[in-house]
């Protein structure tokens, strides 16, 4: 019953088996055995809640990580944008820097 029940279910299993449990008890009393079906029952709630737990936070950081790949290739088209501007400006100063030194050379050349 509680063996192949989806986790959303498991609690409403867990007490239904839980009420079964305790009517058995009533008509076939042997305190030792239900105290410890008891505990396993006890285990198995816990174990399914850690379990949710554990999926809604995989859903979370699944989501994070679809969001961090959308901003990590924002950032490196930003990089490029950036270094191919960086290049470009690095070729003007070059530029600028050879009219500079051609027009010096032109200037001791008349005087």
């Amino acid at each position: 019953m509680v063996k192949e029940c989806p986790l959303l279910d498991l609690a409403a299993k867990v007490a239904v088996v839980r009420d079964c449990a305790t009517t058995f008890r009533a008509v076939s009393y042997d305190k030792g055995l239900f105290d410890q079906f008891e505990g396993l029952l006890s285990k198995l709630e816990l174990w399914g809640g850690l379990e949710r737990g554990y999926e809604e936070k995989k859903s979370i950081l699944l989501s994070d990580q679809t969001h961090l790949k959308k901003e990590d290739a924002m950032y490196a088209a930003e990089i490029e944008a950036l270094e191919e501007e960086k290049a470009r400006l690095d070729t003007k100063i070059h530029k600028l820097k050879t009219q500079q030194e051609h027009k010096r050379s032109e200037v001791q050349s008349q005087s």
